[in-house]
């Protein structure tokens, strides 16, 4: 049964699984400048 999942796994990954990864990096790189400039006033974080 390990197999089956690892399969569909490897599946998941190789179809969309990197689109995923990007989108997810950027879009916490997004909150994290906002919260800087939320709690400092300003943020040296680059703007996306």
């Amino acid at each position: 049964m390990a197999g089956v999942a690892k399969s569909l796994q490897d599946r998941l990954w190789s179809g969309r699984g990197q689109s995923l990864v990007v989108w997810a990096i950027r879009e916490g790189r997004e909150v994290a400048r906002e919260v800087d400039e939320s709690l400092m006033g300003y943020s040296y974080l680059a703007a996306q």
